[in-house]
């Protein structure tokens, strides 16, 4: 049986283009949580403005800023975001598998991603309702960061972790977990 892939409940979206996505060193005996950084893509509700426009030319993406700084939720589509792994027991960062996944998509069990059902309806279809799924319930149906379930060898009381991005992907054996929004992207 393959392990079972679960997206977190959370308001936002590893950006699957440029999402930065960033396992932070840290000295494993020093008791801190292990911190991953990345550009998180947020859904806006659709009569809140965007706080960028599409000119329909090529735009150079900008690297976002180094250092995260704490910021209330502010109403833009791009964010830094920064999770905390307590407890964490393993933390790497690995190379995609392969030009086209992140992950080796077929060594998991993906029914519990409720987004993945629209597939078969079609990309249109796929966008639509990946979208309403979202802003009805405020929860990004497929977030690129997933508990995986059913991991053999974890200890008592560990969680393993995926996060995918798009040329890399973050492997997490932590107790628990929290996320911080940080500063607004404008212009993203």
């Amino acid at each position: 049986m393959k392990p079972r892939l679960v997206p977190a409940r959370v308001p936002w979206q590893i950006s699957p283009s440029v999402p930065y996505l960033t396992l932070l060193p840290r000295d494993s005996a020093d008791g801190q949580p292990v911190e991953v950084t990345f550009v998180g893509h947020f859904a806006l509700e659709p009569s809140q403005p965007e706080t960028q426009s599409f000119s329909g030319q090529a735009v150079w993406i900008k690297d976002p800023p180094e250092d995260f700084v704490e910021a209330p939720s502010d109403r833009c589509q791009y964010r830094l975001v920064k999770i905390l792994f307590s407890h964490a027991v393993r933390a790497e960062e690995h190379d995609a598998f392969s030009d086209t996944e992140a992950i080796e998509e077929a060594c998991y069990d993906w029914s519990a991603v409720p987004s993945l059902a629209y597939l078969a309806e079609g990309p249109e279809a796929y966008v639509r309702k990946f979208r309403e799924y979202w802003r009805d319930t405020g929860i990004c149906p497929n977030p690129g960061f997933y508990e995986v379930l059913g991991s053999p060898g974890l200890e008592t009381g560990m969680r393993r972790f995926l996060m995918r991005g798009q040329d890399t992907y973050i492997d997490v054996v932590a107790g628990s977990w929290e996320w911080i929004g940080g500063q607004a992207l404008p212009g993203w």
